[in-house]
């Protein structure tokens, strides 16, 4: 885990999200950006949905302001 002062980096990916979680399950650089707090990631399928954040356990939904 990323522990200094800077964020770390984001990514907007508007994509599958089953696609998405089936590259960063076989891609280990990636996944080791994202588990390790180097990187987040934030996607969505289509326009009109709310955002989802990339973790551990897959994708959860990310709301800003909850109705």
């Amino acid at each position: 885990m990323v522990t200094g002062q800077d964020p770390p980096c984001g990514v907007l990916v508007q994509a599958p999200l089953d696609r998405i979680a089936r590259i960063i399950a076989g891609t280990d650089a990636l996944r080791t950006l994202l588990d390790g707090g180097w990187m987040t990631l934030h996607a969505r399928e289509t326009p009109d949905q709310p955002w989802d954040q990339y973790g551990p356990d897959g994708f959860r939904t990310h709301e800003r302001n909850p109705a």
